[in-house]
């Protein structure tokens, strides 16, 4: 008798974000092809993601709790919680999105649902004390830069690097005449202005 498939709950913020949680999912169900996803985005759709709740309205978390009010905020995010608990996932994957998905990490570790989350908050940046409640809500991180798995390791903790996932995105772009077109008379133009003679006319 087959085992039980794997239910996951991603969810990413802005369309960045969005194309990378849908490359993730892509790489996840090429090793496990039964693996169930419900989350939101247009790429993650095109992926295979079970499409939850719209949330993708407060992609930009701070600007719209003082734009829109803290209430409508509160509302989506209520509304995803809610979806969490109903669709009862095996684990977490949360993709950059900080502002939102710091709350759902609490949220889902309060639940005792695994939390991973692949693309941390920078929080190296700015404000590193937030680097305590990454460490206290999640399980596992997975890091695209190089450099934080040594950051992370002075608050004892374990971070995964495992490359950056835009390499991937520029392996997967085909130039045409016209990019090339484009990109030989920005060349020629920014030469003639450096050389100070100015475009041929």
């Amino acid at each position: 008798m087959p085992g039980k498939s794997l239910k996951l709950y991603i969810i990413s913020g802005e369309r960045s974000g969005d194309m990378h949680a849908s490359n993730l999912v892509l790489a996840l169900k090429a090793k496990e092809p039964r693996i169930e996803v419900r989350g939101r985005g247009k790429f993650s759709k095109e992926a295979g993601v079970q499409l939850a709740v719209d949330y993708g309205q407060v992609a930009l978390m701070g600007f719209l709790e003082v734009v829109l009010g803290f209430r409508k905020v509160l509302k989506y995010l209520n509304l995803v919680k809610k979806d969490i608990l109903e669709y009862r996932p095996d684990g977490i994957v949360l993709v950059d999105y900080g502002g939102f998905n710091m709350k759902i990490a609490e949220f889902a570790k309060g639940h005792g649902i695994p939390v991973h989350y692949y693309i941390p908050p920078k929080v190296w940046a700015w404000n590193q004390k937030r680097a305590f409640k990454l460490k206290k809500f999640t399980d596992h991180v997975y890091s695209i830069l190089p450099f934080e798995p040594a950051f992370f390791k002075s608050y004892e903790m374990d971070v995964n690097y495992v490359g950056n996932p835009l390499f991937d995105e520029i392996k997967k772009f085909t130039p045409h005449d016209f990019s090339f077109k484009k990109m030989k008379l920005i060349i020629s133009q920014s030469l003639h202005c450096f050389l100070g003679v100015g475009p041929k006319k």
